[in-house]
């Protein structure tokens, strides 16, 4: 038992002088995985502005598909009024010339009797 005792106390000593100098000094492994850290956090700084950038280009494309929208919808509204007066304005015009149509018939027979 006094063995073992020893032998665990060399080995708990050897495990603590390696975990203290082995943290003293960077080997390559812990530089690559530092690099690996900084290259992640870079990405998913990366991906974030993209997500923002994202978000305000669907922003602005709402904010101008609104304002087109309104734009398309007051077009048609004025051209359907355009169209509507000119249909009136046809109906007025055609109505005289009706009118005159019959005047004319009418004179014509008079002068004709």
């Amino acid at each position: 038992m006094k063995q073992l005792t020893k032998t665990l106390g060399v080995l708990i000593t050897a495990s603590a002088l390696l975990v203290v100098f082995g943290c003293a000094r960077e080997g390559p492994a812990e530089r690559a995985g530092k690099q690996v850290d900084k290259a992640v956090l870079k990405t998913g700084e990366a991906v974030e502005a993209l997500k923002e950038g994202a978000e305000q280009v669907g922003d602005a494309t709402e904010t101008t598909l609104e304002k087109t929208g309104g734009l398309v919808k007051d077009s048609a509204d004025a051209i359907s009024g355009v169209a509507v007066r000119s249909i009136e304005k046809a109906k007025q015009v055609g109505k005289t010339i009706h009118d005159a149509a019959e005047r004319t018939a009418e004179e014509i027979q008079e002068a004709t009797e």
